[in-house]
């Protein structure tokens, strides 16, 4: 197993595998969407990609890129951004709707060290469809050096919030990851959680 691209940023430049010349001045999401593209168009691979992404993916101008490229992705969510539900009509945190959803469906029974201590826990996945509809967000410097954020307008996404929580012997949840993905509802979340799952909360 190993890299398929990667970067070295040093202060005055970013060396790289897949490309020498990389500009400086982009925003780090925007060489990944870069890259990504590098990886599909250079590597020949039979099946279709899933990107998984920290929370800085959490970006809706990350996700409209994938959408317009047909490209597919796994986002960890921040609890603090908005999500709209079209059945309900209403805007929430994605930490508050991970609260609103039950346990789900049950997976498997996993060892999982809480307190420093391994213990059994059980795996529940839950997940309701949302649209995202806020603004892009970017952070610039003006002539002056002070930092702004630009605003861009853009079109509603939908996608899968998921919702993966361990749950003690005494159902306590011991630990819970938020999930945004376009992956086709064909694949079933107990499928998109699979390799979620790290030591730590």
């Amino acid at each position: 197993m190993g890299a398929l691209a990667q970067n070295l940023a040093t202060s005055e430049k970013i060396y790289s595998t897949y490309d020498s010349n990389i500009d400086t001045d982009l925003t780090h999401l925007e060489e990944l969407i870069q890259r990504t593209k590098y990886i599909r168009e250079n590597y020949k691979f039979e099946k279709e990609l899933v990107d998984i992404i920290d929370r800085e993916g959490d970006s809706v101008a990350l996700m409209r890129e994938y959408e317009a490229n047909a490209w597919c992705y796994l986002i960890r969510a921040k609890s603090n951004h908005k999500v709209y539900l079209p059945d309900e009509d209403r805007e929430v945190k994605q930490g508050d709707l991970a609260k609103e959803l039950t346990l789900g469906s049950y997976l498997k029974t996993i060892k999982y060290k809480v307190d420093k201590k391994m213990q059994k826990v059980k795996i529940f996945v839950n997940e309701i469809e949302v649209n995202i509809k806020r603004d892009a967000t970017k952070s610039v410097l003006d002539e002056d050096g002070k930092r702004k954020t630009i605003f861009t307008e853009g079109k509603s996404i939908k996608a899968r919030f998921v919702v993966e929580r361990l749950v003690d012997e005494d159902n306590n949840i011991v630990a819970q990851w938020m999930l945004l993905s376009n992956v086709p509802k064909e694949v079933q979340p107990q499928l998109l959680v699979l390799g979620i799952i790290i030591d730590g909360k």
